[in-house]
């Protein structure tokens, strides 16, 4: 990711053989933490699109999340709070990552960390403080001294799983009567309409391809979803 250490430990990186190589032999590889290439002899090679650090170690995104970078620049140079939040007027499409550990105790095994299992509770904040921010959260398990996981950690990331299933399982949009409106639609046509962010995902298909677009020139507008009838909800997933 290139970290260097320092003192008789520094290391350097000749990037732009590195670049070569990953993009020669897999153009589409995903690289993390490209903005430490930066320039190089007029060659833009650092923050080409990838994944991107989020700032902290904590599974945490700020709120305001962009996933966007500038070609070239180190977007670890801007910060906020302790967090890199991307630029909404960036040229090239990064993937913010959240890293966190399940050991509170550190990113390794050892028996005196069992005790610092993160909770249901914190995992949970984690997930809508990096995922309900727009990011992606990467959660790192500990492999034992034995090279398995520990029944603990693997139970509580299956339990973690269930309780996100759940969390989602009862899509309220879907119940009959629900209806969309917009304060406006692009040219005021059928395929940018409000109702497309209630249609399925087509059987087969990973994405929806249908959206709602507002009218042409407008910055800010209104999406409204109506209920035949009131209903209760504290968790809301847009997509």
């Amino acid at each position: 990711d290139g970290a260097t250490d320092s003192g008789s430990s520094f290391q350097t990186y000749d990037w732009v053989k590195i670049f070569q190589a990953i993009r020669e032999t897999n153009p589409t590889c995903q690289i993390f933490g490209t903005h430490k290439a930066g320039v190089v002899d007029g060659v833009k090679l650092g923050s080409t699109g990838g994944v991107n650090w989020i700032g902290n170690e904590d599974g945490y995104a700020h709120d305001e999340t962009w996933s966007k970078v500038i070609a070239g620049e180190n977007y670890e140079d801007i910060r906020s709070n302790g967090y890199i939040k991307g630029y909404p007027d960036g040229d090239t499409w990064s993937v913010p990552e959240c890293d966190a550990k399940m050991l509170a105790g550190g990113w390794f095994w050892g028996p005196s960390k069992q005790n610092t299992l993160r909770s249901m509770e914190k995992l949970s904040e984690m997930y809508y403080s990096s995922i309900g921010h727009g990011a992606t959260l990467l959660l790192n398990v500990s492999p034992n001294d034995q090279g398995t996981l520990d029944e603990n950690q693997k139970q509580r990331v299956l339990d973690f799983g269930q309780a996100i299933q759940e969390s989602f399982a009862d899509d309220l949009t879907k119940k009959p009567g629900v209806t969309a409106y917009a304060t406006s639609v692009w040219g005021n046509a059928k395929e940018y309409s409000p109702m497309n962010v209630l249609d399925a995902i087509p059987e087969g298909s990973l994405y929806d391809d249908t959206y709602w677009s507002a009218a042409d020139g407008e910055t800010t507008g209104a999406l409204e979803i109506r209920f035949e009838e009131p209903v209760t909800f504290n968790t809301i997933s847009i997509e």
